[in-house]
Parts: C-alpha cells; sequence; structure tokens
C-alpha cells in the first residue's frame, strides 16, 4: 500500500519496520490493572518486548537502503544494505553490553538509592553519546544496556528502573514536546489515505501474523486467536525511530527532508488512534481467554491453602545505604 501510495520502494519499507513495534508499557499496564495470567498474558509479555528489538534491527536495514539510494542513482548493492546495519547493530550491542555489566557490577556495590540514580542515569547518557559519537543506534544500545543487567540480577534490574521512572515525567514531557514541534497539521489532508491504509494494514498484519506464528509454534487457540489483539499499541519506540528517521535523512536534501516528515507525520498521526484503541484491543484479547483476575484468583488460592503468607517481593534498596535485619 506505501508503494502505491508514495511510489516508493524506501518509503514502504520504513513504515513496514515501523509498524513492528508496539507500545509494551501500554499493553503491560492493562494486564496488571486487570491481574491478568495465563497462557495468553505470558506470551504477550515476551512479545511486546521482542517485537520492539526486531523493529530496530528492520528500522536499521531499511534506513541504510533508503540512505543507499536517496544517495545515489542506481539501486544499492548488498554490501551497501548490509555494511551499515552491521555495523550499527553490531556496535549497538557492544557499547550497550559493556555498558551493561559495568552497570551491574556498579550496582554490587551501591547502598544508596540516590547514587544508584546518578549512576544509572550516567550510564544511560555515556552510552547515548557514544552511540551518538560513532553513529550506533541510541534506541538498541539503551535497550541491550537494560536487558543485560536485568538479566544478570533482577533486583539491580528494578531498582534501576525505579531510579530513572523518578525522572521519567520530565523525559516524557520533553519527548512529546519534540515530537509535536516537528507534527505539521498541513500535510494531515495528503496523508490521510496513508494514515489510514498503515492503521488497518499494520493491524492486520499484527492479527495474521500472531495466528500463523501461533499455529505454526502449536500454541492454544486461546493464544494465537487473541494475541493479536494485544499488539496494536503503538508509542515510544515508533515514535523515537521516526525521530531518528527526520534527523537521519534530512541530510539528504529537499526528497530527504520529504521523507522524515512524512515518516514522523503519520507515525505521530496513527498513534493517537491506536493508543486509544490498542488497551481497549488488550482487555478484550484477556477477556476472551479468560484470564481477567486468574492472578488474584490464584494467589487467594494459595494464602486459603495456607501455601503462602502474602506476596514475595524484592527488599527496596535503603535511601540512606542500611538495610533493616
Amino acid at each position: 500500500a506505501s508503494i502505491a501510495l508514495t511510489q516508493s520502494w524506501y518509503t514502504a519499507l520504513i513504515f513496514g519496520a515501523l509498524a513492528s513495534a508496539t507500545a509494551p508499557a501500554a499493553t503491560v499496564d492493562v494486564l496488571a490493572e486487570y491481574d491478568a495470567k495465563g497462557p495468553l498474558t505470558t506470551t504477550l509479555l515476551a512479545v511486546v518486548g521482542m517485537d520492539d528489538a526486531l523493529a530496530l534491527l528492520l528500522f536499521s536495514i531499511a534506513a541504510a537502503f533508503a540512505e543507499s539510494l536517496l544517495a545515489q542513482s542506481g539501486p544499492p548493492s548488498v554490501v551497501q544494505i548490509l555494511e551499515l546495519p552491521l555495523i550499527e547493530i553490531g556496535g549497538s550491542l557492544l557499547v550497550g553490553g559493556g555498558l551493561g555489566l559495568f552497570l551491574d557490577r556498579v550496582m554490587c556495590r551501591m547502598k544508596v538509592q540516590h547514587d544508584a540514580m546518578a549512576v544509572s542515569i550516567g550510564a544511560l547518557l555515556f552510552g547515548v553519546g557514544l552511540s551518538e559519537a560513532f553513529g550506533f543506534s541510541l534506541i538498541l544500545t539503551s535497550m541491550i544496556m537494560g536487558i543485560v543487567v536485568v538479566n544478570r540480577c533482577p533486583e539491580h534490574g528494578r531498582h534501576i528502573r525505579y531510579t530513572i521512572e523518578q525522572a521519567g515525567p520530565v523525559i516524557y514531557v520533553l519527548f512529546f514536546t519534540l515530537v509535536g514541534a516537528r507534527f505539521q497539521i498541513s500535510l494531515l489532508p495528503t496523508m490521510g489515505l496513508l494514515g489510514i491504509a498503515y492503521i488497518v494494514l499494520r493491524s492486520a498484519g499484527k492479527f495474521f501474523g500472531a495466528w500463523l506464528g501461533g499455529t505454526l509454534g502449536g500454541a492454544e487457540p486461546a493464544v494465537r486467536n487473541n494475541l493479536g489483539l494485544g499488539l496494536l499499541s503503538q508509542a515510544g519506540v515508533a515514535i523515537g525511530l521516526a525521530l531518528a528517521s527526520s534527523r537521519r535523512f534530512s541530510a539528504y536534501g529537499p526528497e530527504g527532508e520529504a521523507l522524515g516528515a512524512l515518516v514522523i507525520n503519520v507515525i505521530t498521526a496513527t498513534t493517537f488512534v491506536v493508543q486509544i484503541v490498542g488497551p481497549i484491543s488488550v482487555k478484550w484479547a484477556i477477556s476472551r481467554a479468560g484470564e481477567i483476575g486468574r492472578a488474584t484468583l490464584e494467589h487467594d488460592a494459595w494464602v486459603s491453602e495456607g501455601s503462602i503468607d502474602g506476596p514475595h517481593t524484592l527488599p527496596p534498596m535503603d535511601p540512606e545505604g542500611e538495610h533493616d535485619e
């Protein structure tokens, strides 16, 4: 559809890569709000994180292909298409993984919560600076750093998430202010059909892809028939990549600037729609699968049987650097 509407292969590839991204926060919030538990919930939690990583990889390849076409008249070679994404992805893996290991080691010696916040944000900004300097993916570097920390020690990951979330509201305001500043309302009439096609085909791709994957993987009907409904939300990663494309393609003259403006406007406009529909569809999916409230019901059953005394949580890091024994 993008090819037919824009007459551009690389524009279609860019939108295809961005369409694979999902907003994990919105999906996880709905699952937590309704105390969902079961095969569908478990699969959703795994997929919403993985498809963002996949979106970053696909975008790196699609952006490199687009840059090759914008920079020269002839079609790019396979080496030209793959060289830049491999360097970008490999560099992000090295920087993010290295900083993740460093942050984990530092957190092992950290007792004061305020110091943990300073070190976490400092490592994040250092990773962003390195990625910016060497042309790596800022988003992928940050994601890899978080993956390494949380898998080496979930408790450290929880503390880092808590400390960074303290500054979250300010970051969100700045982020969406930058997005809004680049949004051109005058382009809405001309991109209306493309935006509608993007929403419809993205949703269809999510439904069919989830069903096909579930069928091939032998997932039970409750999972394969409802998984696509939980993957409609779109926010952070897609908008972040749209911003990156706007800055990235502006170096290639008027054609590149037009491509960047089109991408950021379509993604921003469609995000308003899918962020309304997405959480509703997640609730519908877990309702159809019969998983609403199952976490609470199972917890109450365990308590009544005397199996546990209550929910077990990791102790928070003491802000003064001391732990109660």
